[in-house]
């Protein structure tokens, strides 16, 4: 794996300098949180097959802040709290959120993007990504939360052997051994890829967190590159993946691509269907495409013919005449 930060945040004086009581209570937080990492007490694993966690009955202004801060994503993701508490959001469920509790969001499922009011403390969120493993350090006071590091590892195979773990899990016809034996590989799996990542963040002298681990244009190009086997992915999705926020990212597509990226994204798809259209049946190549559905792909498909015959038309001496 290769990647560097530590987790902690100096505070600085208004004379920039080091207020030195605060970063050492900060760093003595930051070390507490760290240990959670790989720590194997309290761990309490949620997904939407099963849960370690009870549900929780939220009040009203959680829930009206949940119904408006959900999001759904084309990759699988985990999250591990380190410190402090939160409820999150996860198909249709809540749970009460303590250090050591490890959600893994399925691809499509529908789950909070932050945390609500109230919440404290930090978090670890892993992005599992085709080629690499995105690794966010958040804090999750504010609205809706605050990066504090974005970095990318290398897949290992501990991922492999999670995620084909994750596939039985979501078999309708598993009994509930195969279920406890999967979700047992699987968090076994995410305990490793935790453990790595503390051995690397314990190593670095100097407390400081990056920036960003990319610079714009190579963020820009991990988008593009993510988009040729995803033309499903949402600019929630490629912004996560770049590390910055979906309206700047926007920008700085648009700046490095010379394209917007739904222009983008109808580019790839045009080149795809023009590739595949006449060996593959609709409904697997609208997957190929990603839309939702047969109907989707054709409603896309037919707009873009219309779109192309007006362009033709508007042409000077393309008349049809």
């Amino acid at each position: 794996m290769g990647f560097c930060y530590y987790f902690t945040e100096k505070e600085i004086d208004k004379n920039n300098h080091f207020n030195d009581k605060n970063d050492h209570e900060e760093t003595m937080k930051t070390d507490a949180a760290l240990q959670i990492l790989y720590s194997r007490e309290n761990r309490s694993v949620v997904t939407t097959v099963c849960s370690d966690l009870p549900e929780f009955s939220p009040g009203k202004r959680t829930v009206r802040w949940q119904q408006n801060h959900k999001d759904k994503h084309t990759q699988r993701e985990i999250l591990l709290m380190l410190s402090g508490s939160s409820v999150l959001h996860l198909s249709g469920k809540y749970y009460k959120v303590t250090p050591g509790s490890m959600f893994f969001f399925n691809r499509q499922e529908v789950h909070s993007y932050g945390f609500p009011p109230g919440s404290s403390g930090l978090a670890c969120w892993l992005v599992i990504l085709p080629k690499d493993l995105h690794v966010n350090f958040v804090d999750t006071t504010g609205k809706p939360f605050k990066y504090l590091s974005k970095q990318f590892i290398r897949r290992t195979p501990a991922v492999d052997i999670l995620e084909k773990a994750w596939d039985r899990l979501t078999i309708p016809a598993l009994d509930e051994e195969e279920k406890q034996a999967s979700l047992t590989e699987m968090s076994s799996c995410a305990n490793l890829l935790f453990a790595e990542i503390w051995r690397h963040v314990r190593r670095l002298p100097d407390p400081v967190f990056p920036k960003r681990s990319l610079n714009a244009a190579d963020a820009v190009k991990r988008a593009q590159k993510y988009l040729q086997d995803h033309c499903g992915a949402t600019v929630q999705d490629l912004a996560n993946i770049a590390g910055y926020s979906p309206s700047h990212f926007v920008r700085l597509f648009k700046q490095y691509a010379k394209l917007g990226v739904k222009e983008y994204i109808n580019l790839i798809r045009k080149e795809k269907m023009r590739k595949y259209k006449n060996t593959l049946p609709a409904k697997q190549l609208a997957e190929i495409l990603g839309f939702s559905s047969s109907s989707a792909y054709f409603h896309w498909r037919d707009n873009t013919n219309k779109r192309f015959t007006r362009q033709l038309v508007s042409r000077p001496g393309i008349t049809g005449k």
